[in-house]
C-alpha cells in the first residue's frame, strides 16, 4: 500500500512539474496578450536589428555596392555620426565613405563578432590588407538602429602591434 502511495505521488508530482514547465513556456511564446510579449518582441527586434547591421556593413565594405544607393536603403537621413572625421547625417557619409574606400581598395573589413542589444549592434571588426604582412587594425563599430534604419554611429579603432605580451589576440 505505501508503495503503491508513493508511485502515486512521484506521479502527481511529476504532472505538477511538467505542467509548470509547460505553462512557463508558453507565457513566453510571445502571445499578443501575455504580459511577457514585450521580451520576446525585443530580442526579435535585436535580431533583426543584427542583420540589418550586417548586411549594411558588409554591402558597404566589402562587397564595394554603391555607397549612395545602400546609404539611401539602410541609413536613415538625420543619420547622427560621432567619429571624428566624417560629418553627420546620411549624405556626409555618402561624401566621404566613398573617398575613404578608393584609398583603400584592397582593404577587408571582416567582422569578427557582432553583440546585439535592443536597438545597439556592436562590431568588432580586422581591418586588413590580405597577403600584405601588416596585422592591420582593430575597430569596434557601434551602430544604433531606430525604424529600421541605421540611425546613429560610433567607432574606435585601434592598430594592431607587431609582438603583443600574450597569446590572446585582439579578436
Amino acid at each position: 500500500m505505501k508503495l503503491f502511495i508513493s508511485q502515486n505521488l512521484i506521479k502527481v508530482c511529476s504532472i505538477i512539474f511538467l505542467s509548470l514547465l509547460v505553462s512557463s513556456a508558453h507565457a513566453d511564446g510571445g502571445n499578443e496578450g501575455n504580459q511577457n510579449s514585450n521580451m520576446y518582441k525585443a530580442r526579435s527586434q535585436s535580431h533583426a536589428n543584427e542583420k540589418l547591421v550586417v548586411k549594411f556593413y558588409n554591402k558597404i565594405f566589402n562587397e564595394r555596392a554603391d555607397v549612395e544607393e545602400t546609404a539611401l536603403r539602410f541609413m536613415r537621413e538625420d543619420y547622427i555620426q560621432h567619429n571624428a572625421f566624417v560629418g553627420t547625417g546620411r549624405q556626409s557619409f555618402i561624401d566621404g565613405i566613398g573617398g575613404f574606400l578608393a584609398s583603400i581598395p584592397d582593404t577587408k573589413f571582416e567582422i569578427k563578432r557582432v553583440i546585439t542589444d535592443g536597438d545597439l549592434v556592436v562590431l568588432l571588426v580586422h581591418m586588413h590588407v590580405p597577403g600584405d604582412g601588416q596585422p592591420g587594425d582593430a575597430i569596434f563599430e557601434i551602430l544604433r538602429v531606430q525604424d529600421g534604419k541605421i540611425a546613429e554611429h560610433w567607432d574606435v579603432q585601434q592598430s594592431i602591434p607587431a609582438f603583443i605580451p600574450h597569446d590572446n589576440g585582439m579578436f
